[in-house]
């Protein structure tokens, strides 16, 4: 993978652990590592990335002690299972939950593959949703939020145990979509998933502002998504704002929300594919 204009470094007083984590994650993600003693500050940090880059850095991952975050330009974004908290309650409840209920239809020993995994709150809600049995795989392409994904769905702590569980199950793997979906088998999974970022960000979405200046903003494909057919056993969905690029370029078999929803959920079943 190449190099995603975000650098590491750690806290300002690391120790000899952080220091050594911080250059293994540079190594992994191919990119530079900052001692922060030559550079204290974060005006100083911003101008030595830079100068490496030779364009300004999207951000630094944070390596400190028992704490991992990404530094971006707006500010910092530190793992947090964000809304899978309440639809995994909801879940347990006996509440639907539109994506993986109404939309997906997921039921327990199912396999998803979300391709566009950003924090990773779909792919947390999908696991609770399939069980112990099925398998839930979360793609991101860029380096810096894969790891941050990956750290944070293995340590992230507290008392609930079905979303801990759930987050424990994922598997994180740091791929661009195109790259896994042509290694993939036809059938592999029940369900692919998409939901690329919005061209136009929904109102009341400031919260995921510090994701947006990380994150891949690549636009979904008609070729990707016929790839995705070709492995989706029931159904590829994509995630898109109501009246958005994706749901108005191509037909789908059903589109699910809308008007009085801002979200919709874009769905082509399988069974043109001959899974």
């Amino acid at each position: 993978m190449t190099m995603d204009a975000v650098l590491v470094t750690t806290s300002r007083r690391p120790g000899e652990a952080e220091t050594k984590r911080a250059v293994r994650y540079a190594k992994a993600l191919h990119t530079h590592y900052l001692e922060r003693e030559a550079a204290p500050s974060w005006s100083e940090l911003w101008r030595c990335g830079e100068s490496l880059l030779g364009r300004p850095p999207k951000g630094f991952v944070v390596v400190g002690k028992g704490q991992l975050f990404i530094q971006t330009p707006i500010g910092p974004l530190h793992y947090h299972p964000g809304m899978a908290l309440h639809r995994v309650a909801a879940l347990r409840r006996g509440e639907a939950d539109i994506m993986t209920t109404t939309v997906m239809h997921l039921e327990p020993g199912d396999r998803v593959l979300d391709c566009t995994a950003g924090l990773g709150a779909d792919a947390v809600t999908a696991a609770y949703a399939v069980g112990p049995a099925g398998r839930v795989t979360a793609l991101e392409r860029i380096g810096a939020l894969a790891l941050l994904l990956k750290v944070g769905l293995k340590t992230y702590g507290g008392d609930n145990r079905a979303l801990i569980s759930a987050m424990r199950r994922v598997r994180v793997r740091h791929a661009s979509y195109r790259d896994y979906l042509a290694r993939c088998r036809p059938g592999e999974y029940d369900i692919v998933y998409f939901d690329p970022m919005f061209t136009k960000p929904v109102a009341g979405s400031s919260g995921i502002a510090p994701l947006r200046t990380v994150a891949d903003h690549s636009q979904l494909t008609g070729d990707v998504l016929q790839m995705a057919g070709q492995i989706a056993r029931r159904a590829v969905v994509v995630k898109d704002r109501y009246g958005g690029y994706y749901m108005t370029k191509w037909t789908w078999d059903e589109i699910i929300g809308g008007r009085h929803s801002r979200i919709v959920y874009c769905l082509r079943r399988a069974a043109d594919t001959g899974h």
